[in-house]
């Protein structure tokens, strides 16, 4: 099985969704909103990313409010970059403030933005997917989704609401992870040798899916 992060692009011009697509698709899973509504709608259904790309300008709900919609809902908030077109440093500075973890202007290079991920995504504990394939038995789907939730140190109760599952099911499924990765204590996870650790420990404020549409490649 292939682990590949998961990459939800939001952009009211249908072109770039598809460059955005063509860039990433190769190294991420990737998932693709026309407005800040249609995402706000995906992320709400039980749907996660581990990293937002979000343009400024769109109708009825800009990039700004989108965000601040964002971190409204509960559950683990993946860290959000602008891709916009606003290049002026006011506008740089409010998306930052409010949260956003990089902003990158258009034009953009694709060798920059995916590089950008790259370090981005690396800041954050996750699990190391080269050890998690070479492993005897390999994770399930169901088992690789408890693990992320484990190494963001959710407990049986959050991740059963988050994935929808009864609580029993969710108990056999953590005990399986468990002993799957030869740990015994769900804490362990987060310092195992199948997480890799954040890199800077400053706190900081197959198929294409169109979300909403449901359009598959």
């Amino acid at each position: 099985m292939i682990y590949k992060d998961h990459i939800l692009v939001v952009d009211d011009d249908l072109t770039l969704l598809e460059q955005a697509e063509q860039i990433l698709s190769d190294n991420y899973l990737v998932s693709l909103a026309n407005s800040g509504e249609q995402a706000i709608k995906y992320l709400k259904s039980g749907h996660e990313a581990d990293l937002i790309l979000l343009d400024i300008l769109m109708p009825n709900m800009d990039g700004f409010q989108t965000l601040k919609a964002i971190q409204k809902l509960e559950g683990w908030m993946p860290p959000v970059i602008f891709l916009t077109s606003v290049c002026g440093i006011d506008s740089e500075i409010k998306g930052l403030d409010i949260g956003a973890a990089d902003y990158i202007t258009k034009p953009f290079s694709p060798q920059v933005l995916l590089a950008r991920l790259k370090a981005r995504l690396n800041t954050r504990d996750r699990l190391d997917y080269d050890k998690l394939r070479a492993l005897p038995f390999p994770l399930t789907e169901s088992e690789y989704k408890v693990a992320k939730l484990l190494a963001r140190s959710y407990s049986n109760e959050e991740i059963a609401e988050d994935m929808h599952y009864a609580l029993d099911t969710v108990k056999r499924l953590v005990s399986r992870v468990l002993e799957k990765l030869d740990i015994k204590n769900r804490k362990e996870i987060k310092t195992s040798n199948f997480t890799k650790q954040r890199k800077n420990k400053k706190k900081t404020k197959k198929k294409r899916q169109f979300c909403g549409l449901w359009k598959n490649l």
